[in-house]
């Protein structure tokens, strides 16, 4: 074997051994770099779904608030329009023994008006007094 060969082989194999421990050393940096910027987004993630769940549960509550809101509401009207028709029934038989108490002081005194009825009831008791 040349002389010159040995050096060269040493040369050469010490140049080729730097350069694969500087890419060797450049690509676990970059293995690391990636790691640590995945490991940023899972935690960027992370943060963006707990204050997803955040939302979400406030969602959940407002939406049962105004559920229970909207049940009290309901009930609420249904209590109303109750009472209405039983105020309203209440006035239909109030007004029927109007009518049949007027006619009947038409009848028993004849000569007698009565007393003019409340306006809003004029329209209900009218015909009974034109008699």
């Amino acid at each position: 074997m040349p002389e010159w060969l040995s050096p060269t082989l040493l040369v050469t194999g010490s140049v080729i051994g730097s350069v694969l421990l500087f890419l060797s050393g450049r690509y676990a940096a970059r293995q690391s770099a990636r790691a640590a910027t995945r490991t940023a987004d899972v935690q960027s993630r992370q943060v963006d779904v707990d204050e997803w769940k955040a939302i979400v549960a406030e969602l959940r509550t407002d939406r049962a608030e105004d559920r229970r809101q909207l049940t009290d509401l309901a009930g609420r009207l249904d209590r109303l329009e109750q009472a209405l028709r039983e105020k309203d029934n209440l006035l239909r038989s109030l007004m029927a023994y109007v009518r049949t108490l007027l006619a009947w002081a038409h009848q028993v005194i004849p000569a007698v008006t009565p007393p003019t009825p409340p306006t809003e009831f004029v329209d209900e008791l009218i015909y009974i007094t034109e008699r």
